[in-house]
């Protein structure tokens, strides 16, 4: 096998370029090890390289008698620079960072002390970046979150990502809530299953490239681009018809990979008539399209003018409350963090803050909360915000304890899902372009319904809130910066919001329905706090998110201690 735009010889193939499988492994899985390897075949054009997390606490005997049983002895230790060969299975040395620099291992000492090495990371991120398509990750079970980011990492460059399943694992749970490679891998099977995937999908690849190879699939593909983004919009209620083509096309081929179809028409149909696949296809879409502080100037409006607002008056036992809609991995709302928190070290009294950070795909969310990324954010922030706010582990860095507990990562669809409320700053950037006109129409209400009296609207610097003078008013217009205007309404607009382009269109009366007469409007809001039954809305924790009208009544404290 070969990486795109490679040529080598017909002879020279399984030599230059084997296939390359980066197994992850901790000290506590030895028996999903054990049922792995007892499964494996090594094929002449493929490479198996074992990482394994705190290396110096395993049986190194055991583990090669594990190892050599599988493959015929074919064992190999990794040296600084050694070709990689085919059919052979690598053992990744203790205490060391192992990587893959030009089709050779690139091995160094290990700075970080055990447990903050990231070398499971380290390696499949280098796996992904070096061979694109041409990758497969395979992370057993009991890494933690060492190994996230390299299954991202995979997912994003078009190769394969296949985890552990555990025989007692609440899978809908575990995606939910999730901080592992699990939750956001392809496929999740126990090890046993893991190595004829693996070589089912790797004869997928030898027949794509025998076939036709990977540009041509793309060319293919490129026709029927319009039918998918037809079917996407149809199941999904968002439009993908103006997103980068070339993008998509890597998209789209990835998941023709995953499920194995070579042809564009099966998949169409496949597409079309799977209960998943749409949405598959969709978080796909949505991965590695942030990055930190993303559109500088705009940023540097919101730290110099907009927080400092933000803060004015709020001390000690008040809240600063942020909602980060299509957060993706992390990276918008920890950059608002940091911004945050650099003020808050300016204050004498220091509110609490809480940064409310959603999407619609949990497996995103799983990346953010291990809040772990690649070394590549050295160009997104100056070395003083790199060295304040993360921590090197490894070929990565990883959000330091104080930034990541400021931020709830939670699974959220603001088409379907109530907002957040009583908020200071929504932050809603590069969401709204993939929402049909009449969904946006309907989405920004409910912002204005979240935020408090003028407070602040970040939108992304594709999208505009012109259809809606009475609700928002621009700060900065080119930062795409808005503060709320009172329109004398405090009822919500309606959700969940449907409509033409999803199920059953649902009229959602504006905000300003009543005219004139918001006299009405109080009536009616009295009416149902006096009737209809108090309540609270609060997070894991129990800190209070929303309180419907008059809940006095109900929680108030008694007298006395």
């Amino acid at each position: 096998m070969h990486d795109v735009g490679d040529q080598p010889v017909q002879g020279e193939r399984q030599i230059k370029t084997p296939l390359v499988i980066g197994v992850g492994a901790s000290p506590g899985a030895l028996d999903s090890i054990e049922r792995f390897f007892a499964k494996l075949t090594v094929g002449a054009d493929q490479a198996i390289v074992l990482a394994l997390q705190h290396h110096e606490t395993y049986d190194e005997q055991r583990m090669r008698g594990i190892v050599q049983a599988s493959n015929g002895g074919k064992v190999a230790d990794i040296g600084d620079g050694h070709a990689i060969q085919g059919g052979m299975v690598y053992l990744c040395p203790p205490a060391m960072i192992t990587t893959i620099q030009n089709n050779r291992f690139a091995i160094r000492k290990a700075e970080q002390a055990p447990g903050e090495r990231a070398t499971i990371d380290s390696f499949l991120v280098s796996l992904a970046e070096e061979r694109a398509e041409q990758s497969i990750g395979v992370i057993l079970a009991g890494t933690g979150g060492d190994g996230t980011l390299g299954t991202a990492t995979l997912k994003d460059h078009g190769g394969l990502a296949i985890a552990e399943k555990l025989a007692s694992q609440d899978e809908a749970e575990h995606l939910r809530n999730g901080n592992t490679p699990a939750a956001i891998a392809d496929y999740v099977l126990p090890p046993e299953d893991i190595p004829e995937h693996i070589q089912v999908y790797a004869r997928h690849l030898r027949r794509l490239e025998e076939k036709q190879g990977f540009d041509e699939v793309l060319a293919a593909a490129a026709s029927s681009l319009s039918r998918i983004a037809d079917i996407l919009r149809n199941k999904t209620g968002n439009d993908f018809h103006g997103y980068k083509q070339n993008t998509f096309l890597r998209r789209v081929q990835r998941r023709m990979q995953v499920v194995r179809i070579d042809d564009i028409a099966a998949y169409v149909d496949f597409l079309r008539n799977d209960k998943d696949e749409a949405q598959n296809l969709f978080n796909d879409l949505l991965i590695g399209v942030t990055e930190f502080f993303r559109d500088k100037r705009e940023f540097e409006v919101l730290e110099t003018q907009i927080i400092p607002k933000i803060f004015d008056g709020k001390g000690g036992g008040q809240q600063v409350r942020v909602w980060v809609l299509g957060c993706a991995t992390g990276e918008e709302a920890y950059s608002i963090g940091i911004l945050l928190r650099e003020h808050m070290a300016r204050m004498d009294s220091v509110p609490q803050v809480q940064i409310f950070a959603t999407d619609i795909d949990g497996r995103a969310l799983t990346t953010a909360r291990v809040g772990r990324y690649r070394t590549n954010i050295e160009a997104d922030m100056t070395s003083e915000r790199l060295a304040r706010w993360f921590v090197r582990e490894g070929d990565t860095y990883c959000v330091v304890k104080e930034l990541r507990e400021m931020c709830i990562f939670s699974q959220h669809n603001v088409i379907k899902d109530a907002p957040f409320s009583k908020l200071d700053l929504v932050s809603c950037r590069n969401l709204l372009i993939y929402l049909n006109a009449e969904l946006q129409n309907r989405v920004i209400p409910l912002f204005h319904f979240a935020l408090l009296p003028e407070r602040y609207l970040f939108l992304g610097n594709s999208e505009n809130v012109t259809r809606h003078p009475k609700l928002f008013a621009p700060v900065d217009r080119r930062a795409r910066i808005f503060k709320k205007l009172e329109t004398g309404t405090r009822l919500p607009p309606e959700f969940p919001i449907t409509t033409a382009a999803g199920r059953v269109p649902v009229e959602v009366p504006a905000m300003r329905s009543f005219g004139p007469d918001v006299g009405l409007e109080r009536r009616a809001q009295r009416i149902a706090e006096r009737y209809a039954p108090a309540y609270v809305i609060t997070d894991e924790n129990f800190q209070v998110l929303h309180f419907s009208g008059r809940t006095g009544r109900y929680i108030e404290p008694t007298a006395g201690g």
